[in-house]
């Protein structure tokens, strides 16, 4: 059945209803859909976190749970890799629901820049792509998300230069940039000249 608030007459379905105790405010449930579901969980993340995993931390239960996840105002999440997300459900118990509230950043990790082309006399070759950003978050089970602030993949990293030749000295390419994300993989490796008379 669903639960209703009314501030100052603005009557709106309420997104998760609390109750305070002699140890402060604890959640009794949070809003999924159209009903209210008992919380199991309140997870309330105040210090920085890196490569974030909630069924990891929640001791990877068996069964279903309902989660409600605050991150703080100010707060950053963080991927260390591009393989990971940032914020990441894991694989919970089919039927679990998960609500994220975000007031702080979550950041997926930039990608690494392409290498430059190399020059071999009389030939020259084109640089190497750079390497997909990764996700900010990786959802593995029903949630929904209040975002109040940042969620930001990581960038792509850019494309190596060509090699060059004037016809007479060949150039390595340059290497492409790391892209922008919680870190970044780092540039490419710059193409080398080699075979050329001097």
């Amino acid at each position: 059945m669903p639960v209703y608030k009314n501030i100052s007459g603005v009557v709106t379905k309420a997104k998760a209803v609390r109750f305070l105790t002699a140890n402060g405010w604890k959640y009794a449930g949070i809003r999924y859909g159209s009903s209210l579901v008992s919380c199991h969980h309140l997870i309330k993340i105040s210090t920085a976190q890196e490569n974030f995993n909630l069924k990891t931390y929640l001791g990877n239960p068996s069964g279903p749970v309902t989660a409600l996840v605050i991150i703080d105002s100010g707060i950053t999440i963080g991927a260390t890799t591009t393989a990971n997300a940032a914020f990441d459900t894991g694989a919970l118990a089919a039927g679990s629901y998960v609500r994220i509230i975000n007031k702080g950043n979550i950041y997926g990790m930039g990608g690494a820049g392409g290498n430059g082309g190399n020059t071999t006399n009389p030939t020259f070759v084109d640089g190497s792509v750079g390497s997909i950003g990764g996700n900010a978050i990786n959802i593995q089970c029903r949630t929904d998300i209040d975002n109040y602030a940042y969620v930001f993949s990581g960038g792509g990293g850019g494309g190596g230069a060509a090699g060059m030749t004037n016809g007479s000295a060949g150039y390595g390419g340059s290497s492409g940039g790391g892209a922008q994300g919680y870190g970044t993989s780092g540039h490419g490796s710059p193409g080398i000249s080699s075979g050329w008379g001097g």
